[in-house]
């Protein structure tokens, strides 16, 4: 009798000692491999890595001139980010800024290549004078912040030819280009 208390002791501490023994190399191996791996994930939500944007010094400079009122400047300097850095994050935010500026300056009576004045003369409409600047009666109210149509001879009204102009389109919603490709 004493033999199988013995015995059941002895399974026991066996028990015991595999049961320690499984338990710290847990705690060991196994649960420390685990807090590493949850750290460095945690690490890549705080941290994720970000490929360096060979744009990101010009789209700065561009909106520190845009904060200082140098909008041909900013436009100047996207428009170099858009020819040199096509791979770069602000690549389609330059795009848009550009685009905004170019609108700013073709609404606008700010001199840019390509816009000119046209004198009324006597007899002209906004309609004939759209036809012979190559421009829209559109753009002409708008630009030269007309109401209606009523226009007199010795008027000065700010037009802007277009190269993409056909009678049948509304060619102001496509900006020129210059020789070199970029927009005025």
């Amino acid at each position: 009798m004493h033999l199988k208390i013995i015995a059941a002791i002895l399974g026991l501490a066996l028990a015991g000692f595999f049961a320690l023994t499984s338990l710290w190399i847990y705690k060991r191996h196994i649960k420390a491999e685990q807090l590493v791996l949850e750290e460095m994930e945690n690490l890549e939500k705080v941290h994720p890595e970000e490929p360096p944007d060979p744009g990101l010094a010009s789209y700065q400079r561009a909106m520190e001139s845009i904060r200082k009122g140098r909008h041909l400047e900013a436009r100047d300097i996207l428009l170099d980010l858009v020819r040199l850095y096509q791979d770069s994050i602000r690549y389609p935010e330059a795009k848009r800024v550009i685009g905004e500026i170019n609108m700013d300056l073709l609404l606008s009576k700010a001199p840019i290549p390509g816009k000119k004045e046209h004198i009324v003369q006597r007899g002209e409409s906004l309609a004939l004078i759209a036809g012979k600047e190559r421009t829209t009666y559109d753009y002409i109210l708008r630009v030269n912040h007309l109401v209606d149509d009523v226009i007199h001879p010795g008027d000065r009204l700010t037009v802007f030819p277009s190269r993409s102009f056909r009678g049948d389109q509304d060619s102001g919603k496509n900006p020129d280009l210059d020789a070199e490709g970029t927009f005025f």
